[in-house]
């Protein structure tokens, strides 16, 4: 019922995988569990250099 639910929630703060492994009746369409996941935050930085040509050295652009 909701207030079990309520309390477990309240007590556990499960992430969106333990939410769906504690009830596995549920049934959630792709676009949702997309929906939920955390945008990738774009890289700044590209490694540019060979570990053959510079073994010590690593070169950021």
């Amino acid at each position: 019922d909701f207030r079990c639910y309520s309390e477990w929630k309240a007590f556990s703060r499960p992430n969106l995988l333990e939410v769906l492994e504690e009830f596995p009746s549920l049934e959630l369409s792709a676009a949702f569990v997309l929906s939920q996941l955390p945008l990738l935050k774009p890289r700044l930085y590209s490694v540019s250099c060979s570990p053959d040509v510079y073994p010590h050295k690593l070169h950021l652009t």
